[in-house]
C-alpha cells in the first residue's frame, strides 16, 4: 500500500489522487475493523481469564 502512496503523492492527478485516496481509506477502514474485533476478542478473553 505504502508504494502506492508514494505514487499518489507523486502524481499530479487529482482523479487519480481521490480514486487512490478512496482505496487507501477502504483499505484502512477495513483493517480498523479487523483490528477493533481483534482487540474486543482479546479484551473478552482478559476478562474470562480475570473472572476465573
Amino acid at each position: 500500500a505504502k508504494n502506492r502512496l508514494e505514487i499518489c503523492l507523486s502524481m499530479d492527478g487529482i482523479m487519480l489522487e481521490d480514486f487512490n485516496e478512496h482505496i487507501f481509506q477502504k483499505e484502512y477502514d477495513d483493517r480498523q475493523v479487523r483490528f477493533e474485533k481483534e482487540k474486543k476478542k482479546e479484551e473478552s478473553n482478559m476478562g474470562t481469564r480475570k473472572a476465573l
